[in-house]
């Protein structure tokens, strides 16, 4: 048998690296050629926008935290729009792709969930202040098939301190209000016209508390007032409530 000299070795060695590099661009055109003919996943766009989306709301939940809601509800039409597009791709991977977009869309929604519910959630747990008793202003409305103005039920905070949330009334003043109204909606607030006695609560800050007018939600605490023959207030076109608040804290 033959010796291989130097020279032969060589020249095997640069046959078997040709070999090798024209199978490699055999290989990367027959992906490339393939991938031509195969779409992206609509869903999976879906999924990435509604994550990315969700994540733009986040910073603001800081500021307002009811939004850490709506967060965490555009980011679980993410979660169902990334998974719906992952199992697209797996069961059709020979016509669509966007595998990493429907990755990217599925855990960003995850995370963008857990962050705005676990924000809202510990807000909510910690935004009672201590001795203060949480109501809201679905327990203001009386039942419809009672004849009553007022919940019975509401008898019993009369002079107690209470919690509640809502949206300030605006008016022609929007600046330093030491009295105002609350309401329990944004409708109410800023597109309704004059609601009912048991959807408004007149608010009279205490202690040289001033607050402005804003579209964000604001936080009350202090003691609650039932008026059963109804108060005179004359505030922001409302002649007069049954219910109020003195109120030493404002958020």
């Amino acid at each position: 048998m033959a010796r291989l000299t130097e020279t032969d070795y060589r020249a095997a060695q640069e046959q078997y690296s040709e070999a090798r590099q024209n199978n490699h661009i055999e290989t990367a055109c027959s992906d490339e050629l393939q991938n031509l003919y195969r779409s992206i996943c609509k869903t999976a766009i879906v999924a990435i926008t509604l994550a990315i989306f969700a994540s733009l709301i986040l910073p603001i939940i800081f500021l307002i935290p009811e939004l850490g809601l709506l967060a965490a509800a555009v980011a679980f039409l993410g979660v169902v729009f990334g998974l719906i597009a992952t199992f697209k791709i797996r069961k059709y991977p020979e016509e669509l792709i966007g595998k990493k977009a429907a990755s990217i869309g599925l855990f960003g929604s995850i995370a963008v969930m857990a962050i705005g519910i676990g924000y809202y959630g510990y807000i909510y747990a910690t935004e009672v202040p201590e001795g203060c008793e949480r109501i809201n202003f679905t327990m203001l409305k009386p039942d419809k098939h009672k004849d009553e103005v007022y919940p019975e039920e509401m008898e019993k905070y009369d002079g107690k301190r209470v919690f509640l949330k809502g949206f300030v009334r605006p008016s022609d003043r929007k600046l330093g209000l030491k009295k105002f109204i609350l309401v329990g909606d944004f409708g109410s607030c800023c597109f309704g016209g004059t609601p009912k006695l048991t959807d408004m609560v007149a608010i009279e800050l205490k202690d040289g508390l001033k607050a402005n007018y804003s579209f964000r939600v604001r936080r009350i605490a202090g003691i609650f007032r039932l008026h059963k023959s109804g108060k005179t207030v004359n505030e922001d076109g409302v002649p007069n409530v049954i219910y109020s608040i003195e109120a030493d804290y404002i958020k």
